[in-house]
């Protein structure tokens, strides 16, 4: 296996092959060359902050042009006077995945002169090599958080429900499905109702239906809500959320954990997400 100490990448609209290339441990990149024309400093920067996470030191390099055939010979000479005065002491492997086609073209020919090493991601995680030659296809690491793939596209984490792992939220979930037809109202009913409830007391109810009925029981039973003098309650602020709709994201979520155990490709997976632009301050929230 041939490794890539220091990798040279050009930044494009797509940032995950970026990460997915240069965070596969067998690899050893310990330096990573990011160009970038004006445009994509801040994508670059958001790049460098999560591959120092993992100890992979970064470097910026601005370029003048992706389109200019005049100019792209110029950032090529840059990019050779910049390694030989900076990193001389390692032999570089150019990952052209992304870039323009007239990028690709210009510096994969640059580099075939200076006998670098060539690299290209495929579409299924595969590292495929130009030069050297007859080198098998290499299948990247599925090493890729939420956490890093919100953060290089310009978001950061502010909040985030964790699974519950006591088994009386799967069994009610999992009762509920089985019961959907009928609870499909009721269910309607209580998310409002927890929505509405303030200091987790739930609104009076009025005139409750036989499946409304069921419900509560089935929630008073499993220990979510109480019953005290006829004023019902939530438990916890968890069993609030549950009831809220959090049921079917804690269902999505218990079963797609299961799948992870089976799927490597499913390399993270999270619940209840708030998530908020870095530049913007807009805020979101991410079901599963």
């Amino acid at each position: 296996m041939i490794t890539t100490p220091l990798q040279i990448m050009i930044i494009g609209d797509q940032l995950l092959p970026h990460l997915i290339c240069g965070l596969d441990e067998t690899l050893k990149t310990q330096n990573i060359l990011l160009l970038h024309t004006p445009d994509r400093l801040n994508a670059a920067k958001r790049l460098a902050t999560v591959f120092q996470k993992y100890h992979i030191q970064p470097h910026l390099l601005e370029i003048q042009s992706a389109f200019n055939p005049e100019h792209i010979q110029q950032d090529l000479n840059h990019l050779k006077t910049w390694l030989t005065t900076h990193l001389p002491q390692h032999r570089p492997t150019l990952n052209f995945t992304i870039g323009t086609k007239l990028q690709a073209v210009l510096y994969t020919q640059f580099a075939q002169k200076q006998n670098w090493h060539i690299t290209y991601l495929n579409n299924q995680d595969q590292l495929i090599w130009l030069n050297p030659q007859n080198i098998p296809p290499h299948d990247l690491q599925d090493r890729i958080t939420l956490e890093d793939a919100l953060l290089i596209h310009n978001y950061r984490i502010l909040k985030q429900q964790k699974l519950p792992q006591t088994p009386a939220y799967i069994q009610v979930t999992q009762n509920i499905i089985d019961r959907l037809e009928h609870l499909q109202n009721p269910l309607k009913t209580l998310n409002y109702l927890a929505f509405k409830a303030q200091n987790l007391k739930l609104p009076p109810l009025k005139n409750t239906t036989n499946h409304m009925q069921t419900l509560l029981a089935l929630f008073i039973k499993s220990g979510f809500i109480k019953n005290k003098n006829n004023q019902l309650t939530f438990t916890s602020p968890q069993a609030k959320f549950f009831a809220n709709g959090g049921w079917l994201e804690v269902h999505l979520a218990h079963h797609i954990q299961k799948l992870s155990q089976q799927l490597p490709q499913l390399q993270d997976h999270a619940m209840g997400l708030e998530v908020e632009n870095i530049t913007t301050g807009v805020k979101n929230e991410l079901d599963n």
